[in-house]
């Protein structure tokens, strides 16, 4: 007979709500499902048992802060460029056409890099720690353009360029 996970929940959980052909076999043949019945006794045992309030409130201020929405802002890096240190072209903040600004945010937890030319506006936006970032809206200031973005993996392409004074990031 084939007898599946949620047949052994409903042996576990329902028994009446079991057909007795598999009941039965669950019953004469339990050492081969042992450690799975097992596991949803002791489930059962524990959704029957009181939990402590303060248990509780743990619960709902965690559920509570994992609802609310991550709002970071980033700013404009201003990098005092006196004469005297060398800067590298790769640190310069115009080349030709293009025009390249660093936006960080007060805790330096994200970095975003922006690479304007008189088309387009690419905006790369990192975490500091180096994990990917996934399913995030960037909303673009002063205009409030908003963008929802699978990945960062690929730069944010604006077209026309945009002047960006701040970027939100929310997730």
């Amino acid at each position: 007979m084939n007898i599946s996970e949620k047949d052994l929940y409903i042996f576990v959980f329902y028994q009446d709500k079991l057909s007795a052909e598999k009941a039965e076999y669950i019953k004469d043949n339990r050492s081969k499902f042992e450690a799975e019945i097992n596991m949803l006794e002791e489930i059962r045992k524990n959704t029957q048992s009181n939990v402590e309030q303060s248990i509780i409130d743990r619960i709902h201020d965690k559920i509570e802060n994992g609802n609310r929405q991550n709002k970071i802002t980033l700013e404009r890096l201003i990098i005092d460029n006196g004469d005297d240190h060398l800067i590298l072209a790769a640190d310069s903040p115009e080349t030709d056409s293009n025009k390249t600004e660093t936006y960080i945010d007060k805790e330096n937890l994200f970095l975003s890099k922006i690479l304007s030319n008189d088309k387009m506006n690419r905006i790369y936006i990192f975490r500091n720690s180096n994990d990917e970032i996934y399913d995030f809206t960037v909303t673009l200031l002063p205009s409030k353009d908003q963008f929802t973005i699978n990945s960062a993996e690929l730069p944010l392409i604006i077209a026309p360029p945009q002047v960006i004074e701040k970027l939100e990031i929310k997730f």
